[in-house]
């Protein structure tokens, strides 16, 4: 046997302080009651319509109902059985910038690396889909073909680094044109393709190679990663520190910026949405609630074995101690009509024992309580 929400599990300690708290509040009741008088006959009397035995069943029975809703949402599972299960979802390509000018430090840790930070949480933010890599600079390559699989494309991500394309540049028409490529051409949906970049393009018409890929159902989704200011770019030696900056022929350090306008434009042409990378990542819940909301295809379809959930044993045992305990009766009183009463009996005792002539005493009632002048009443 095995429990689908185990963590309700912990919610079963709390039995100790309950059953704790029943026996604090039948040792209190116990000690008002004797609190009422110090005769053992009003006690007795008192006493007479309480069952203990039935209090403590009655604490048991709603413990037990407790437990058996706490095991129920805990999802108790045994015995298994084989399902066809058929995954539903979209293609998404997800398309790197790994030219040097991502190295630049204005989203720390720098381009490349708030690049990657996205696209793991894309990864992890995403339903069923099947998700690609695409790194381009210069060119474009397809790091990690269509899949399913989740952790392969996690393994792909490792490996991104820039300079990883040897043709230095920045053409994202070419990673648009890779991704119609790779998208299956006889569909007109389905079909999603985030770019995260600076947006910085130095070769070939991303626009144009946008608009083919509306025309063909794809949807573009672009990122920003960097600041419109942005920074010079670094060059690093071996060990990875900086040793110098990309310079001009002048000698001018070339700084690189976002080009926000070009991401909204190829955006806009793609049918999608342009937004910038953030600390929080914000925007990355919103792209994939957005994706996970499009139209779905089937996926994958296998078979699986599963494990029954049981819930419904420990849900009905619940559900029985709780009609138990509503036609159990405990015989309970309120201090209030104890009190009266045990004033009554008292009364009764005392003009039973008390000092004058006792032949004018008369029973009254089912209680015994007579008064003199031998006339049947009941006391004032």
């Amino acid at each position: 046997m095995r429990f689908a929400d185990p963590w309700w599990l912990d919610w079963l300690w709390g039995l100790i302080p309950l059953a704790l708290a029943f026996g604090l509040l039948s040792g209190w009741h116990r000690r008002q009651l004797s609190c009422i008088s110090r005769s053992p006959e009003i006690r007795r009397r008192l006493l007479a319509g309480v069952s203990y035995p039935k209090k403590m069943g009655a604490a048991c029975l709603l413990l037990a109902a407790y437990a058996g809703c706490l095991l129920a949402l805990a999802r108790p599972q045994w015995g298994t059985r084989m399902e066809n299960m058929i995954r539903r979802g979209v293609d998404v390509l997800i398309a790197v910038d790994t030219s040097l000018s991502m190295n630049t430090p204005d989203a720390p840790p720098n381009r490349i690396g708030k690049a990657k930070q996205e696209l793991q949480a894309l990864l992890e933010g995403m339903g069923d889909a099947r998700v690609g890599i695409i790194s381009f600079a210069g060119s474009a390559f397809l790091q990690c073909p269509l899949t399913v699989d989740r952790s392969a494309a996690a393994l792909f991500l490792e490996l991104m680094e820039t300079g990883l394309i040897p043709d230095p540049g920045t053409d994202i028409g070419s990673a648009i044109r890779l991704a119609r490529d790779t998208f299956q051409r006889h569909q007109q949906k389905y079909k999603v393709l985030i770019l995260l970049t600076d947006g910085e393009n130095l070769s070939g018409d991303p626009l144009v190679e946008a608009q083919r890929a509306a025309d063909e159902g794809v949807v573009i989704f672009t990122i920003g990663v960097g600041t419109p200011d942005g920074q010079p770019i670094p060059i690093f030696n071996e060990r990875n520190e900086v040793v110098d900056y990309k310079r001009e022929t002048d000698g001018t350090p070339v700084v690189s910026r976002l080009d926000e306008s070009m991401l909204a434009t190829i955006a806009r042409a793609g049918s999608g949405q342009y937004v910038r990378a953030s600390v929080l990542e914000d925007e990355v819940a919103a792209l994939a609630m957005r994706i996970d909301g499009m139209e779905k295809k089937d996926l994958q379809s296998q078979m699986t074995r599963r494990f029954v959930d049981r819930y419904q044993v420990p849900l009905l045992a619940a559900v029985l101690c709780l009609i138990i305990l509503g036609m159990l009766s405990d015989g309970r009183r309120s201090l209030r009509r104890l009190a009266d009463e045990a004033a009554r009996l008292w009364t009764s005792v005392w003009r039973r024992t008390g000092p004058g002539p006792k032949s004018r005493l008369r029973p009254v009632g089912t209680l015994g309580v007579t008064r003199p002048g031998g006339s049947d009443g009941e006391l004032g």
